[in-house]
């Protein structure tokens, strides 16, 4: 008699069970379905150059600890971009140069990396040849995540990286 009430028990264990793992696994499933249209949208937006990068957080390349970004972002219409970086960032040299608005963008898709990732540079010339700036994004596959190694100067020497999201913009933002 035990016998027999012990299977039922265990049934419905392994019922429960089982709808638990495939619940988990329609929360996954979701959840990559978002990131593949995150994706998706962040880099049409980068093709169409209409996009902001809201910077979520700065790394230098001396080995500063990271900090997070408040009022940061990076916006491209066409060949119009917008560098603005925060005050308690960028009060002083070197990062005040960093602060841009030109019209004179140029932006290249570059090959995609082995692991899927989209690869863009962004070339902006200032006045002078030490004002020009390069921004080299890269999106990660299935995120609107993204990483920018900003360079500037003659040597392109690497001032700050970024990380952050892209998101899609309308032409008249």
């Amino acid at each position: 008699m035990k016998t027999a009430l012990k299977l039922p028990g265990i049934i419905l264990l392994t019922a429960i069970l089982t709808g638990c793992a495939a619940q988990k696994q329609v929360g996954r499933t979701d959840q990559a379905i978002a990131s593949q249209a995150l994706y998706g949208q962040a880099l049409q937006a980068l093709e169409e150059q209409h996009f902001t990068i809201e910077v979520g957080e700065f790394q230098f390349p001396d080995g500063k600890p990271p900090v997070s970004a408040t009022d940061s972002r990076i916006s491209m219409q066409d060949s119009r971009v917008v560098i603005r970086l925060s005050p308690d960032l960028a009060p002083h040299r070197p990062f005040d140069h960093l602060n841009i608005e030109a019209a004179t963008a140029k932006m290249t898709r570059e090959r995609s990396t082995k692991n899927g990732d989209a690869r863009f540079d962004i070339k902006v010339k200032g006045a002078k040849k030490w004002q020009d700036t390069l921004l080299q994004l890269t999106l990660y596959k299935n995120t609107n995540e993204c990483f920018v190694r900003v360079k500037g100067g003659d040597s392109e020497v690497e001032t700050i990286r970024i990380k952050g999201h892209v998101l899609p913009t309308t032409g008249t933002d």
